[in-house]
Protein backbone atom coordinates (compact mmCIF):
# COMPACT_ATOMS: atom_id res chain seq x y z
CA UNK A 1 0.00 0.00 0.00
CA UNK A 2 1.17 3.26 -0.66
CA UNK A 3 1.09 7.09 1.16
CA UNK A 4 0.61 10.10 -0.57
CA UNK A 5 2.18 12.23 1.63
CA UNK A 6 2.62 16.22 2.15
CA UNK A 7 5.80 17.61 3.41
CA UNK A 8 5.46 20.70 4.64
CA UNK A 9 6.07 24.23 6.61
CA UNK A 10 3.38 24.18 9.25
CA UNK A 11 2.98 28.22 9.70
CA UNK A 12 2.80 29.82 12.78
CA UNK A 13 -0.70 30.07 14.75
CA UNK A 14 -1.44 33.25 13.92
CA UNK A 15 -0.80 32.69 10.50
CA UNK A 16 -2.79 29.65 10.24
CA UNK A 17 -6.26 31.48 11.60
CA UNK A 18 -5.39 34.54 9.37
CA UNK A 19 -5.19 31.75 6.59
CA UNK A 20 -8.23 29.91 7.61
CA UNK A 21 -10.57 32.95 8.24
CA UNK A 22 -9.35 34.70 4.58
CA UNK A 23 -10.37 30.70 3.41
CA UNK A 24 -13.62 31.26 4.60
CA UNK A 25 -14.19 34.41 3.51
CA UNK A 26 -13.58 33.07 -0.21
CA UNK A 27 -16.02 30.01 0.35
CA UNK A 28 -18.76 32.33 1.70
CA UNK A 29 -18.22 33.93 -1.78
CA UNK A 30 -17.23 31.48 -4.27
CA UNK A 31 -17.89 28.04 -5.26
CA UNK A 32 -15.22 26.27 -3.53
CA UNK A 33 -14.03 22.53 -3.47
CA UNK A 34 -12.23 22.97 -0.50
CA UNK A 35 -11.54 25.98 2.09
CA UNK A 36 -8.62 25.55 5.02
CA UNK A 37 -10.44 25.01 8.32
CA UNK A 38 -7.53 23.42 10.78
CA UNK A 39 -9.53 20.16 11.17
CA UNK A 40 -9.51 18.06 7.90
CA UNK A 41 -7.99 21.10 5.60
CA UNK A 42 -4.84 22.35 7.12
CA UNK A 43 -2.80 25.31 6.04
CA UNK A 44 0.41 24.64 4.81
CA UNK A 45 3.45 25.91 2.95
CA UNK A 46 4.40 22.54 0.76
CA UNK A 47 8.64 21.62 0.37
CA UNK A 48 8.08 18.18 -1.01
CA UNK A 49 5.20 16.06 -1.91
CA UNK A 50 5.19 12.69 -3.16
CA UNK A 51 3.83 8.91 -3.13
CA UNK A 52 5.64 6.26 -1.10
CA UNK A 53 5.12 3.06 0.22
CA UNK A 54 4.29 2.26 3.94
CA UNK A 55 7.39 0.50 4.12
CA UNK A 56 9.43 3.90 3.76
CA UNK A 57 7.36 5.78 6.02
CA UNK A 58 9.67 4.98 8.90
CA UNK A 59 13.04 6.09 6.85
CA UNK A 60 10.86 9.32 5.86
CA UNK A 61 10.17 10.44 8.89
CA UNK A 62 14.00 9.88 10.21
CA UNK A 63 15.35 11.52 7.49
CA UNK A 64 12.99 14.54 7.93
CA UNK A 65 14.28 14.46 11.64
CA UNK A 66 17.60 14.98 10.81
CA UNK A 67 17.05 17.38 8.64
CA UNK A 68 14.81 19.61 10.44
CA UNK A 69 17.56 18.97 13.92
CA UNK A 70 19.84 20.74 11.54
CA UNK A 71 17.99 23.28 9.64
CA UNK A 72 16.98 26.76 11.20
CA UNK A 73 13.67 28.23 11.66
CA UNK A 74 12.28 29.80 7.49
CA UNK A 75 11.69 33.45 7.54
CA UNK A 76 8.90 33.73 4.40
CA UNK A 77 8.00 37.11 3.18
CA UNK A 78 4.77 37.59 1.51
CA UNK A 79 5.20 38.80 -2.23
CA UNK A 80 1.62 39.10 -3.09
CA UNK A 81 -1.35 36.54 -4.51
CA UNK A 82 -2.13 33.77 -7.02
CA UNK A 83 -4.90 32.73 -8.90
CA UNK A 84 -3.94 29.36 -11.50
CA UNK A 85 -6.24 26.45 -12.21
CA UNK A 86 -8.90 27.50 -9.38
CA UNK A 87 -6.21 27.63 -7.14
CA UNK A 88 -5.79 30.40 -5.12
CA UNK A 89 -3.72 31.72 -2.38
CA UNK A 90 -0.54 33.24 -1.44
CA UNK A 91 3.16 33.40 -2.30
CA UNK A 92 6.53 33.80 -0.68
CA UNK A 93 9.94 34.81 -1.00
CA UNK A 94 12.52 32.70 1.18
CA UNK A 95 16.15 31.67 0.39
CA UNK A 96 15.74 29.56 2.84
CA UNK A 97 12.62 27.44 2.46
CA UNK A 98 14.59 26.93 -1.16
CA UNK A 99 17.37 25.35 0.47
CA UNK A 100 15.22 23.28 2.63
CA UNK A 101 13.27 22.20 -0.57
CA UNK A 102 16.51 20.96 -1.94
CA UNK A 103 17.79 19.33 0.89
CA UNK A 104 14.22 16.99 1.48
CA UNK A 105 14.50 16.35 -2.00
CA UNK A 106 17.96 15.44 -2.37
CA UNK A 107 17.51 12.68 0.78
CA UNK A 108 13.82 12.06 0.62
CA UNK A 109 12.82 11.89 -3.03
CA UNK A 110 14.62 8.78 -3.32
CA UNK A 111 12.44 6.52 -1.44
CA UNK A 112 9.22 7.64 -2.93
CA UNK A 113 7.41 5.38 -5.06
CA UNK A 114 8.38 6.10 -8.81
CA UNK A 115 5.37 5.71 -10.74
CA UNK A 116 6.12 7.97 -13.33
CA UNK A 117 4.58 11.10 -14.93
CA UNK A 118 0.87 10.82 -14.68
CA UNK A 119 -1.04 13.85 -15.65
CA UNK A 120 -3.56 13.18 -12.78
CA UNK A 121 -0.68 13.05 -10.40
CA UNK A 122 -1.57 12.67 -6.95
CA UNK A 123 -5.33 14.09 -7.41
CA UNK A 124 -3.96 17.39 -8.25
CA UNK A 125 -6.42 17.34 -11.22
CA UNK A 126 -4.82 20.12 -13.10
CA UNK A 127 -3.00 19.98 -16.46
CA UNK A 128 0.79 19.94 -16.09
CA UNK A 129 3.41 21.84 -18.91
CA UNK A 130 5.99 19.90 -19.83
CA UNK A 131 8.56 21.06 -17.43
CA UNK A 132 5.85 19.53 -14.53
CA UNK A 133 5.44 16.82 -16.37
CA UNK A 134 9.54 16.35 -16.60
CA UNK A 135 9.68 17.02 -12.88
CA UNK A 136 7.24 14.11 -11.92
CA UNK A 137 9.48 11.91 -13.43
CA UNK A 138 12.56 12.99 -12.63
CA UNK A 139 12.15 13.58 -8.40
CA UNK A 140 8.30 12.48 -7.84
CA UNK A 141 7.06 16.27 -7.70
CA UNK A 142 6.00 18.79 -10.61
CA UNK A 143 7.26 21.57 -8.57
CA UNK A 144 10.83 20.64 -7.89
CA UNK A 145 14.28 22.37 -8.17
CA UNK A 146 13.56 25.74 -10.58
CA UNK A 147 9.90 25.68 -10.73
CA UNK A 148 9.73 25.71 -6.79
CA UNK A 149 8.20 28.52 -5.01
CA UNK A 150 7.14 28.79 -1.53
CA UNK A 151 3.30 29.29 -1.28
CA UNK A 152 -0.10 28.58 0.93
CA UNK A 153 -2.84 27.79 -1.23
CA UNK A 154 -6.10 29.11 0.19
CA UNK A 155 -9.06 27.32 -1.69
CA UNK A 156 -9.34 26.15 -5.18
CA UNK A 157 -12.53 27.35 -6.79
CA UNK A 158 -15.00 25.24 -8.88
CA UNK A 159 -14.72 28.23 -11.49
CA UNK A 160 -11.41 28.46 -12.56
CA UNK A 161 -11.71 31.59 -14.24
CA UNK A 162 -12.39 33.48 -11.11
CA UNK A 163 -10.06 35.82 -8.97
CA UNK A 164 -11.35 36.79 -5.76
CA UNK A 165 -9.81 39.49 -4.05
CA UNK A 166 -7.55 38.45 -1.24
CA UNK A 167 -6.01 41.13 1.34
CA UNK A 168 -2.87 39.88 3.56
CA UNK A 169 -1.77 41.70 5.87
CA UNK A 170 1.38 39.91 7.27
CA UNK A 171 4.29 41.02 5.42
CA UNK A 172 7.07 38.52 7.18
CA UNK A 173 6.86 35.13 9.51
CA UNK A 174 8.91 33.06 11.15
CA UNK A 175 8.24 29.06 10.97
CA UNK A 176 10.14 26.78 13.26
CA UNK A 177 7.74 23.56 12.52
CA UNK A 178 8.05 21.07 9.58
CA UNK A 179 5.29 18.87 9.60
CA UNK A 180 4.09 15.27 7.43
CA UNK A 181 0.18 14.80 6.46
CA UNK A 182 -1.62 12.27 4.48
CA UNK A 183 -2.34 14.35 0.98
CA UNK A 184 -5.92 14.42 -0.20
CA UNK A 185 -6.84 15.51 -3.78
CA UNK A 186 -5.81 19.18 -4.88
CA UNK A 187 -2.74 18.91 -2.54
CA UNK A 188 -4.57 19.62 0.40
CA UNK A 189 -3.44 17.77 4.05
CA UNK A 190 -5.58 16.18 5.53
CA UNK A 191 -4.31 14.15 8.63
CA UNK A 192 -0.59 15.53 10.75
CA UNK A 193 1.40 12.05 10.80
CA UNK A 194 4.41 13.46 12.38
CA UNK A 195 5.84 17.18 13.07
CA UNK A 196 9.24 17.96 13.91
CA UNK A 197 10.84 21.25 15.15
CA UNK A 198 13.16 23.77 13.40
CA UNK A 199 16.02 25.76 15.77
CA UNK A 200 14.72 29.29 16.17
CA UNK A 201 17.00 31.81 15.82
Amino acid sequence: MSLRLNIVLKPPQDVAQKAIDLSHEIGRNKDALFVLNGAEFYPHITIYASEFSEENLDKVLRELESISSDSSAVTLRFTGTYSAQGFVGLNFESSSANDLHHEVLRRVSPLRVMNGGSREFLGYHIDFNPAQLKNIADYGYPDAMKLYAPHLTLARLRERGEVPNIEWDIPEFKVDKIAVYLMGDNGTCRELVKEFDIKMV
